[in-house]
């Protein structure tokens, strides 16, 4: 089989571990073994496919360091490790599905290496420190999760450059601040998640309702014990007004981990 370029095994019920005797395949550009049954580590025979282009192996149950050897291999651009037990820290130069994994360090400024990336899954897994401003260089990026990690600082104004961001996952982190006005710029978002962080203030004008309505959503700072107070006050005065220049209230959003109304 020194000829096979793709093996594709995606979805059977498949036990055991990947061979060591994979890396004599030295024809092989992608290994596609997702939604298995496979344990152990990831071989560092893979790291000789010098040919290699995508590592597909999410929903396994895959452990241990995760392999920086395979990260070298010149043509690798495609890697997906999604829902493993895998552990280590993050490289920088490839499209990236690593999320429910426990990798743990910070977002490297090298990540603006990833300029023909368009998708970026890396939520549920232990990234702490700050949202790097290089980050607003991946101008491809259409995808972002970094839902459920540790993040911490504010949202960099540079993520008002990706342009063709559409979906856009902070949540559940420790992030603080205000959301950038600049962020009015990204014209093609359809989903903006930033529940569950230490926000406060006004999410930037520009979301529009299916009957063409412009919105905002104002975002209450649950840090602070007078925002629970806040909205209740805030909703009850302006649900009540009736005055043709003061903003209407749409609807309301209320529970305990996010509380926000949504404007006209």
């Amino acid at each position: 089989m020194s000829t096979l370029e793709t093996l594709n095994l995606n979805f059977n019920s498949i036990e055991g571990r990947i061979p060591e005797v994979i890396g004599s395949l030295i024809n092989l550009r992608e290994l596609n073994i997702r939604g298995n049954r496979l344990i152990g580590e990831i071989p560092k025979a893979i790291s000789n496919l010098v040919e290699f282009e995508v590592l597909n192996i999410g929903y396994n149950s895959f452990s241990g360091q995760l392999n920086m050897e395979i990260f070298n291999i010149s043509g690798l651009r495609v890697i997906s490790l999604t829902n493993n037990n895998l552990s280590g820290s993050l490289p920088a130069n490839i499209d990236l599905a690593l999320s429910s994994n426990n990798i743990v360090g910070t977002l490297p400024p090298e990540i603006r290496n990833l300029k023909a990336v368009t998708q970026m899954d890396m939520s549920m897994n232990q990234f702490s420190n700050g949202i790097p401003r290089q980050i607003g260089g991946l101008q491809n990026l259409v995808h972002l999760s970094l839902r459920n990690n540790k993040l911490q600082g504010s949202i960099p104004d540079s993520m008002s450059n990706m342009v063709g961001l559409e979906f856009l996952d902070l949540s559940r982190n420790n992030i603080s601040g205000n959301i950038p006005k600049s962020l009015e710029k990204l014209q093609n978002m359809k989903y903006f998640n930033v529940s569950v962080n230490r926000l406060y203030g006004e999410i930037p004008s520009g979301g529009i309702l299916r009957s063409g309505t412009a919105i905002a959503v104002k975002v209450f700072n649950q840090q602070l014990d007078v925002a629970f107070k806040s909205f209740d006050t805030e909703c009850e005065v302006l649900c009540s007004l009736r005055q043709r220049n003061l903003v209407k209230v749409i609807t309301s959003c209320s529970n305990l981990d996010f509380k926000a109304l949504v404007l006209e």
